[in-house]
This record gives C-alpha cells, structure tokens and sequence, in this order.
C-alpha cells in the first residue's frame, strides 16, 4: 500500500512501547486521532518523541491501535537502531527530511522510478512455459535458479489479481532442508549507478507454497565484483519477508547503497526450504525498485518501451535471401538488430532452408547486427533462409 498522509495526528502510548510497536492510545488535547481513512495495513511517516529522545521513520498500522515501526530513519542517537521508549511517548504522523530527500532523488532520475526490467512479465521473446532447469532466462531479464531439485517456471498473462500485472510462478520438485530458490534479476550498472549512497525500497505482489515442511522467505541486493559481471556477488543486505498462500504486496527498503552498486545490482527474491523436502512454488507479480524509503504505487510502462529495453539483452529472429548469380557468385545481406544491443551479443544461428547454395557463413557482428555470406552453387536462382537467437544478458 502506498503511503498515507494525515493533518494532526499525535496520539500517547497505552503502554511502554521499548523497542518493539508503540500501542496507539488517546489523541494528545488539541490533536486527532488516527482518521479512518488509517485502515490495517496503512503506512506513514512518523516522529516519536520521548522526553529529548526521538526518533523519526516509516511506520504501518499492522493492527487495530497497533502502530510497527517499519523502517527507523534517525533518532537522537544519531543511528537507525529504535529506541527503547517509555509510556511517556508520543508518536506524530508527519513527513520527515527524508521525504523531502526521496522526492528530490525521483525528481532527479533519468530513468524513471522503476529500475526493473520487465516488471510485469510481459515481454516473453522466449515463451511463456517449457522453462526447465536452474540457471536460466525466462522472462525478459529473469533468471531462476535453485540449489537442489528440479525447477519447472511459467508466465501468466495479465489479470486484475495482480493489478493488471503478468505473473512468473517457478515450481522446484525435491527443494531439500536448507536449500533455496531464487528468482533474479540483474541490473546493468549505468540504471543505478546514480543509487549509490541512497537508501531504496523493492516491492511487488508474491505468494508461496511448499507441500512438506515450512520455508523462510527474504529479499536480497547484490553487486558483481566488476562492472555488468555478474559472474561472482557480493551481499549488500537481506531483508526477511512473509510470504503465504495468499498474493500480498511486499516491500522492503535497504539502507544506503554502497559505492560497490556503480557496478551494477542483482535483486534476488529467494525462498529456503526450512524443514523436510518439499515442492515449494513462488509467485511473483509486479516488482519495483525504486529510489527512498517507501513504496509508490507501480509504475506501468507503456508494453513497446518495456520490449524495446529487453530487446537491449535478448532477441530473437528470422531471416532469408533469394538471388540470381552465376556458379560459385557470392551474395551478403546485412540484419540488423531491433534495437542496439547492450554489448556484441552471442548469437544462435541455424540455416532452415538452403537452395542452390554451396555455402552459407554467419560471421558474427557488433551490438547493431551481423551479415550473412552466400555462395551459389550453379548458375541461377538461390534461397536461404535462418533463424537466430541473439543474448547480450548480464
């Protein structure tokens, strides 16, 4: 749920809160209460004042009269750790600098407030099922992989159950105890390298299932060793989530980004099979990472710029000639690629029809495309015609 903004608010503490949530008493004399608009689930900004103390953050309402503090921003200790309050305080629901910051950062990107590539799982160059195995491209720009079993994904179309969002569901069969799932995705570093030194929220709608035993679920950023090398990460931060039978909305904001993530940065939704051997499942649709401290409603990119950004990693295609030319003539024809790709791509080149033609050589060409040479076998007409595959995924 996006944030919620209210006039003020100031309300006691019932009971001493510690460390923990802070139990909404009475309004403070000349203040409201929370408005009922301020319904289980509803997130905002907050100060907690306690005697000098204080502390300011992102805090939901998980309960009836019953305020979480989500995310600690400050406090007068001058760290993000929550204070141990007494009865004595008093929460506020009121913007903090950081709102301010946040806005400025969004206000500031290049790139709109999505970082995700395909977040609603409708570009599908490669399919939408037949997915089999650890380690592989589903989606545009996802990847799956697990650390036992056997995996098995599938896209759904769009539908009003995930907000008109597509959805991605990978099935491992034989997920041991202490063995992971993981769905990813890898960010290229000239999309966040603006990041560095911000805090960032990740959201999207998930459920999950295991048929034996019981499973914890958490959301991690990493950074490649070298700029878009993805080949070995390291963790920046994992952040614990519930994930239930139910599709629920999940966000998660992590603590400033470290210098590393000019690199470039993998978001990694995982499941771990906590007891027994099961055959744990994972839905996900609709994710963001986007830059501050909370969540925004998900930024809907028209469908032919979110094929054009995947089409910069993968792409697929066909293509032929038919000339006239006497024996042992040699003929080339130019493909270029829907849109530049991110790097020289490897490209899968199969020859599906050949007529009168004693040769024909892929040679492989740059970012933009790549030519085919053909020689003909005898005088007159000759046909060829292919079909490519071409990746440049990180």
């Amino acid at each position: 749920m996006a944030l919620l903004f209210a006039d003020r608010v100031r309300v006691a503490a019932s009971a001493a809160p510690g460390t923990g949530t802070f139990a909404v008493g009475t309004a403070v004399s000349a203040y409201q209460g929370f408005p009922a608009a301020f319904v289980v689930g509803s997130s905002c900004y907050y100060l907690i004042e306690d005697g000098t103390s204080w502390e300011v953050g992102v805090g939901t309402l998980t309960a009836t009269a019953v305020w979480t503090r989500t995310t600690v921003l400050l406090t007068s200790a001058g760290n993000t750790t929550a204070l141990t309050l007494t009865a004595n305080a008093v929460l506020s629901l009121t913007p903090s600098a950081q709102f301010g910051t946040d806005l400025q950062a969004r206000a500031d990107s290049n790139y709109g407030r999505n970082r995700i590539r395909n977040s609603r799982f409708q570009v599908n160059q490669r399919g939408t099922s037949g997915f089999a195995g650890s380690g592989s491209y589903t989606s545009d720009g996802w990847l799956v992989s697990c650390s036992a079993g056997t995996m098995a994904t599938t896209i759904a179309a769009a539908s009003s159950t995930y907000n008109y969002s597509g959805s991605l569901t990978t099935t491992t069969t034989g997920l041991t105890s202490g063995a992971n799932m993981n769905l990813l995705q890898r960010i290229e570093s000239y999309d966040v390298m603006d990041l560095v030194g911000q805090q960032v929220t990740v959201s999207f709608t998930g459920l999950a299932t295991t048929s034996a035993g019981s499973f914890t679920a958490a959301v991690g950023l990493y950074y490649p060793s070298a700029q878009d090398n993805f080949g070995t990460n390291t963790l920046v931060q994992s952040v614990p989530v519930t994930l239930t039978a139910t599709a629920t909305r999940v966000s998660v904001t992590f603590s400033t980004l470290p210098a590393n993530i000019a690199n470039g940065l993998q978001v990694a939704i995982t499941l771990t099979q906590a007891t027994s051997t099961g055959t744990t499942a994972l839905t996900v649709a609709g994710v963001q990472l986007e830059a501050g401290s909370y969540v925004t409603a998900l930024e809907k990119k028209p469908i032919v710029l979110e094929l054009e950004w995947a089409q910069r990693f993968y792409c697929n295609g066909s293509g032929g000639e038919s000339f006239y030319d006497t024996a042992a003539g040699v003929y080339y024809q130019q493909y270029f690629y829907p849109t530049p790709m991110r790097a020289a791509p490897t490209v899968v080149f199969t020859a599906t029809s050949v007529a009168n033609l004693a040769s024909g050589v892929y040679t492989a060409g740059t970012a933009l495309g790549f030519y085919v040479t053909t020689k003909a076998t005898a005088a007159g007409l000759a046909t060829y015609t292919y079909t490519f595959t071409a990746t440049a995924e990180l």
